[in-house]
């Protein structure tokens, strides 16, 4: 991630799904951050081997920095979607590089 005033840019790593990708309404205010992904990597549930529904992922971040630390909300939802229609996941990220 890189800091360029009030904008947040950078890359997702993601694992193997729902993949790496750009960084896309990201902001920062004081010790607060806020940015989304979309993944490349489609899902799909299914129902008695037929697919019932398929799409993008889209993670949806917001936290707070203190440090080399940062405690997030994750809300996941899918392209299209708005963040607010996602499923809240906590979770914790360390600085591991400059």
């Amino acid at each position: 991630m890189k800091a360029n005033g009030d904008a947040l840019t950078g890359t997702v790593h993601a694992s193997a799904w729902p993949g790496d990708a750009a960084i896309s309404d990201g902001k920062i205010d004081g010790n607060r951050v806020a940015f989304t992904m979309t993944g490349h990597l489609p899902f799909s549930t299914s129902s008695g081997g037929q697919v019932q529904h398929a799409g993008y992922p889209k993670l949806c971040f917001k936290g707070v920095r203190s440090g080399d630390e940062m405690k997030i909300e994750l809300l996941w939802t899918e392209a299209g979607r708005t963040c607010e229609e996602g499923n809240l996941l906590p979770i914790a990220a360390k600085k591991v590089a400059d």
